[in-house]
């Protein structure tokens, strides 16, 4: 049987306090941010749930392209700025990949 691929988790804290765990196509992403790529992808500036999927998943792509050029597990949001996709304003939070594993 063929084994399903897992998506790496993330963990974004504020000082000590977890403010999100979980997937990473699931983060808040920017409304603007979605139906930019939407556009891109597909031509439609109002995805359904399944171009939706497909645009998490990209945005994930470039979250863990992120950590990869800067060979960390552990990033500012001041890291992901230039990507304009993530919906959080809060400088002092953290991104942890894979849950700090």
């Amino acid at each position: 049987m063929r084994k399903k691929k897992t998506s790496p988790t993330i963990l974004v804290t504020k000082d000590n306090d977890t403010i999100y765990k979980g997937k990473i196509e699931n983060l808040p992403f920017k409304d603007h941010a979605i139906k930019q790529k939407s556009m891109e992808l597909f031509g439609d500036d109002a995805p359904c749930i399944i171009h939706q999927s497909v645009i998490f998943k990209h945005f994930a792509q470039d979250i863990i392209s992120t950590f990869e050029t800067h060979n960390e597990t552990v990033l500012p949001l001041k890291a992901f700025e230039a990507l304009d996709i993530l919906d959080y304003d809060d400088d002092t939070l953290r991104f942890i990949l894979n849950g700090g594993k």
